[in-house]
């Protein structure tokens, strides 16, 4: 099963992220045969990738023990100039979707995530194709004494716009009260998101 790494801006994370931007993308080449996805959160459709101010986070799914991939985004440049001020990461259970199955799929359009505090029977969103969902357990959080958005389900997804993808939520069968966020990836890198190579 993979993992997935959400990480949280720090309040200085647009400056730093033009200083380090570079520094970023060169560690992660480094890792590109374990990335299966990755890309930045953004608040609102039409963001950059890089200094933007709609940027909150990045999101991740590896190929790789949660214990493994907490020390790789550890050493991500972003982590230890200040971008992100919060590491979570989380074993991946009850994976369903069109990634990993379709490696050489392209996505039909813009990509949305969702991040849900309560689990639910997948899909956690209504999306006609889920690229990737999954069922998370909270493995390990950077700092150790943050405990705040223990997040339980994630969905990615394919839309038209941010409005859209915050409509495609599947409601709770069970009224439970949970905490979900939605943001649009203004780009997405890793193998799921691009043809694989030839032997």
């Amino acid at each position: 099963m993979p993992t997935v790494v959400h990480c949280q801006d720090s309040s200085k994370a647009r400056s730093e992220r033009e200083r380090s931007y570079d520094a970023h993308i060169q560690y992660l080449r480094t890792l590109q045969d374990r990335i299966r996805f990755a890309g930045p959160l953004a608040t609102a459709d039409g963001a950059r990738a890089q200094g933007d101010e709609n940027l909150a986070g990045s999101l991740f799914v590896i190929d790789e023990s949660p214990s493994v991939t907490f020390e790789l985004i550890r050493s991500d440049p972003y982590v230890k100039s200040g971008v992100w001020d919060r590491v979570s990461v989380f074993q991946a259970l009850k994976v369903y979707g069109l990634w990993p199955s379709t490696v050489s799929l392209k996505p039909p359009g813009p990509l949305y995530t969702m991040l849900a505090s309560v689990a639910t029977p997948p899909p956690l969103a209504t999306a006609s194709a889920v690229l990737f969902g999954a069922e998370l357990e909270p493995r390990q959080m950077w700092p150790r004494e943050v405990d705040a958005s223990i997040w339980r389900a994630v969905a990615i997804f394919s839309a038209n716009s941010l409005q859209e993808a915050r409509s495609m939520l599947v409601q709770d069968t069970e009224n439970r009260t949970r905490q979900v966020n939605t943001w649009s990836l203004p780009i997405a890198v890793g193998t799921w998101t691009r043809p694989a190579r030839a032997p």
